[in-house]
Order: structure tokens, then C-alpha cells, then sequence
């Protein structure tokens, strides 16, 4: 249990095995072999995962003019949802059956910016899916709308990101929330996954 106290994701296969006193050194091997895992097994995992979500300067000066991260507030808060929508508010309930925890780092602001006039006469709706290659490249990555699709790593505390151009999505964590420098970071590292 020491080695996942501060881990943003343990798969629920492994809590599941501490909880029923069921682990053994296996255990912990393969969620340290499961944290350099890049591919959802499945939409359930990626839905049961809460992110954070901000605009890269690439986006231009009016999406960063919405952004409560370039703004010092709190994060805009996103978690897919299995009907192909994105939630922008925490839901205490959605991973009572397991995924990722609901911390104290699942933090919304009060409005969520992109849910104000302005912005939906550009983007009335948000549907995303899991797409199989991206510009010729095959893998897995995420497809929202018709905007670039959102490259899958994972962070060294083993949660999870969504990358592209113009988007950063972190799952919830310490980091996102104090709008630490590798959150604010703007590292070219999308040009990586084209």
C-alpha cells in the first residue's frame, strides 16, 4: 500500500486485491507494469477517469482568455462519459464502482467557462470517441469533435494525459490544481505524436 500512496490511478484489478487481503508481490509488480500502460483497455477506464483540462498557447488568445488555468482559478474540470458527452462538474457517485477516486483534487470552478454564450456559438456540442490511428499512425487516441485527436500518455505519478496542439487534459491531481510548473509547462511535446 506504501507504493501507491501518492499514485493518481491504481487499476481497480489491484485495490481490489489489497482490499479483499488478497495481495501478494505480484500484485504490486504488475500495477507498477500497469502504470506505464498508454492504451485504455476499454471507454469504461477512460470514463471512470476525472481530468483536468486547459488550453496550450497554440490555441490563441481568446481560448486562453477563457482558461481558469492562464487565469489562476481552478482548473476546468472534464470527465468522458459513456454516451460520447463530456460532464464539466465532479460527480461524487460516477466512480463509486470503482476507476479512479474521488480525491480532493476533483475540482470544478463554479461556471464552467466554455459553457457560456460566447463560446457555445462556436462549439454548441462536444462528442468524443476512441479512434484507432491518427494521420496514418496507428495506436489509440481520443477524437473530439473534428479538432485534433488527443495523443494518451501517462504521467510519473501514474495518471493519465490527453494531449494535442492545442488542448492539455491531466487526470486530477495536486499538481492541476496548484497550477504547478508541470501543469503550466508549454513544452512543445505534441509535436511528438504526429
Amino acid at each position: 500500500r506504501e507504493l501507491w500512496k501518492d499514485k493518481v490511478y491504481v487499476h481497480p484489478r489491484y485495490r481490489d486485491r489489497v482490499a479483499k487481503h488478497m495481495a501478494n508481490h505480484e500484485t504490486f509488480y504488475c500495477s507498477i507494469r500497469d502504470a506505464k500502460r498508454t492504451k485504455f483497455e476499454n471507454a469504461e477506464e477512460l470514463c471512470s477517469l476525472h481530468f483536468h483540462f486547459r488550453f496550450r498557447p497554440q490555441a490563441g488568445e481568446f481560448w486562453l482568455s477563457v482558461d481558469s488555468s492562464f487565469l489562476g482559478g481552478v482548473p476546468m474540470y472534464r470527465r468522458f462519459l459513456l454516451d460520447g458527452t463530456l460532464a464539466t462538474r465532479p460527480d461524487l457517485f460516477a466512480t463509486s464502482r470503482g476507476g479512479m477516486p474521488f480525491t480532493i483534487h476533483c475540482q470544478a470552478m463554479a461556471s464552467d467557462p466554455l459553457a457560456s454564450e460566447p463560446v457555445r456559438q462556436y462549439v454548441p456540442r462536444i462528442f468524443w470517441r476512441m479512434t484507432k490511428s491518427r494521420n496514418g499512425k496507428k495506436g489509440q487516441f481520443v477524437k473530439l469533435n473534428r479538432w485534433p485527436a488527443l495523443h494518451i500518455g501517462r504521467t510519473e505519478d501514474w495518471g493519465w494525459t490527453l494531449t494535442s496542439m492545442w488542448t492539455y487534459y491531466r487526470t486530477c491531481c495536486r499538481e492541476t490544481v496548484e497550477l504547478s510548473e508541470e501543469w503550466m509547462n508549454e513544452v512543445d511535446d505534441y509535436e511528438t505524436y504526429y
